[in-house]
């Protein structure tokens, strides 16, 4: 299966989501030798106990074609880089933009401190599928160059227009392109009422959680920090490894509440985090989230994935109310965990 293919197989609306860049991973196509199939099988042995039985041949490969296709992107973030925030981007998203029926790519990218504390922004990109295993840089014509802090994307037709419109989560808030059908996008976070989050958010969600046919958006929060106070490395315990100075954080830091943005089918969103139960007033290092319908019930429920601290596992009980089943369900922590 070549590229293209591949690509045209998933869904123009189909959300995915990446914590990290992994241009390579992303880039592969299932490579499957028939020849190999076909050749006649040596005579074989059961393998000694100082030999390792040979891996099979004829199990699908991995092959990077990142170079052919003429994708070039550098993200900044690194987990070598002296602060937490630097380390924590890298958020993928795969958005049929122009509805050609062939998924386009959507790369966040993040600035270190000096350069945000210096002005300077750092570049996300959106490379057009050009149908033949090569990608064209349309971010510019687009518009969606410099959303924020990025640190994640989400696709979804917010306003019901047939259009794929793209959320990007930041550390500083959420930032929300329409989609203007015509190539280009169209920076609405203000008008849609999202401006007022303004925390780190990390791997938000789309997901009509009350069938009312608007998607809805929920947010997820990591750390509370402020770039003015930073802690550096090996100031405290928790910036210790083996005595050895580490990134600070998220132990030994300040959590940041979780928010649920409902739809108001008018291309705004009003926050109903508290009455709908999914706050998180523990303020758990929120990292990612995804809806799906556990249960079956018709409802979509959430789950939220918390970094080093219990996940949240959400039924939705149809009321606009959510109850955190996590425990119950098997999945707040670790086996053994206590």
């Amino acid at each position: 299966m070549v590229l293209p293919d591949m690509l045209n197989q998933i869904h123009p609306y189909k959300v995915l989501r990446f914590s990290t860049v992994a241009l390579a991973a992303l880039l592969c196509a299932l490579a499957f030798n028939p020849a190999q199939a076909q050749q006649p099988k040596a005579a074989t042995h059961p393998p000694t106990s100082h030999e390792e039985a040979a891996p099979a041949t004829d199990l699908p490969q991995l092959v990077d074609i990142t170079a052919k296709t003429g994708i070039h992107f550098t993200h900044l973030s690194s987990p070598e880089n002296k602060y937490i925030v630097e380390s924590m981007s890298g958020g993928v998203a795969l958005i049929d933009y122009d509805r050609d029926g062939w998924p386009d790519i959507f790369f966040t990218n993040a600035p270190d401190v000096a350069m945000s504390l210096a002005g300077k922004k750092a570049r996300s990109a959106l490379f057009h599928n050009n149908h033949d295993g090569t990608f064209t840089d349309v971010t510019d014509k687009a518009g969606v160059a410099f959303p924020c802090w990025a640190m994640g994307a989400a696709v979804g037709d917010f306003n019901n227009d047939g259009w794929p419109d793209l959320a990007v989560s930041c550390f500083g808030g959420v930032v929300l392109y329409r989609n203007n059908g015509d190539g280009t996008f169209t920076d609405v976070t203000k008008q849609s009422g999202l401006s007022t989050d303004a925390g780190w958010a990390t791997g938000i969600t789309f997901g009509d959680y009350d069938n009312d046919g608007f998607v809805d958006l929920f947010v997820p929060h990591y750390v509370d920090l402020n770039l003015n106070d930073l802690p550096t490395l090996g100031s405290k315990k928790t910036c210790l490894y083996h005595e050895i100075a580490v990134q600070c954080g998220p132990r030994g830091l300040n959590g940041s509440s979780d928010n649920l943005y409902h739809n108001n089918g008018n291309g705004t969103f009003t926050d109903v985090s508290k009455e709908a139960g999914v706050s998180d007033p523990d303020k758990y290092f929120g990292l990612t989230s995804v809806w799906s319908d556990f249960n079956d019930d018709g409802k979509l429920d959430l789950f939220v994935t918390n970094d080093g601290e219990p996940n949240y596992l959400y039924r939705n009980d149809g009321n606009g109310k959510f109850t955190d089943v996590a425990y119950a369900a098997g999945v707040a922590v670790n086996s053994g965990r206590h």
